[in-house]
C-alpha cells in the first residue's frame, strides 16, 4: 500500500475523480455539481495504491495558514476495514505538522463515525447537534457539523450562516 499524490487535471487526477464519484457519490444516487468541484485546483489530492490499483481517494484541503481540512476520503468497500483508513488519518496528521497546519478538520458522514471513534479511541456516547464540541481522550476537539452536501443545504438543514458560525467558533476555539 501506498499513499501517492496526485497532480490536478493529469490523467491519474481524472482516474481518481471517478474513483470518488462511484465510491462517494453514486451509492447516495448523487451526480457532481460545478460546486463540488469548485477550487479542486487549490487542494492536495492522493490516491491510496495498492500496487497500480486505485483503492483509495481523499484530499486535503488548505482552510487558512493553520488549518487544513480532509475530504472526500473513501477507501474501496472490499478494502474497508483493513487499516488503510487509519493510514491516511497518520499521513494527514503527518501532512499537518510537516506544513505547520495545527488543526485538521474532518467532516464525514453518520455512517463514519464508528470508523472516527476507534481511531481517536473515543469511548462517550456522541449525540449529535450541530455545533456541539466534544473533547477527545487525547486533547483534541470534535465539532458536530452537518455536511454542506446539496440536499443538506436545499432542504435548509445547513446554511452558510450556519456553517460560517462553526467554522468561526472552530477558528476562535483553536487560537485559546
Amino acid at each position: 500500500m501506498q499513499i501517492e499524490e496526485i497532480n490536478y487535471y493529469s490523467e491519474e487526477y481524472l482516474k481518481l475523480l471517478n474513483f470518488r464519484f462511484l465510491n462517494l457519490r453514486k451509492p447516495l444516487n448523487l451526480e457532481w455539481s460545478k460546486e463540488d468541484l469548485l477550487n479542486e485546483n487549490q487542494q492536495n489530492h492522493f490516491a491510496l495504491k495498492n500496487q497500480s490499483n486505485i483503492i483509495g481517494s481523499f484530499c486535503l484541503k488548505k482552510i487558512d495558514c493553520s488549518t487544513i481540512r480532509l475530504r472526500q476520503m473513501a477507501i474501496e468497500k472490499k478494502y474497508q476495514k483493513q487499516g488503510y483508513g487509519s493510514s491516511i488519518l497518520k499521513f494527514t496528521e503527518k501532512f499537518a505538522i510537516k506544513n505547520e497546519y495545527k488543526k485538521i478538520i474532518i467532516i464525514a458522514r453518520l455512517s463514519a463515525m464508528d470508523f472516527y471513534k476507534k481511531n481517536f479511541l473515543i469511548k462517550q456516547k456522541f449525540i449529535f447537534k450541530h455545533g456541539i464540541k466534544y473533547k477527545l481522550p487525547d486533547g483534541k476537539i470534535l465539532i458536530a457539523c452537518y455536511h454542506p452536501s446539496p440536499r443538506n443545504v436545499n432542504t435548509k438543514v445547513i446554511d452558510k450562516e450556519k456553517m460560517i458560525s462553526l467554522l468561526k467558533a472552530a477558528k476562535n476555539h483553536s487560537k485559546a
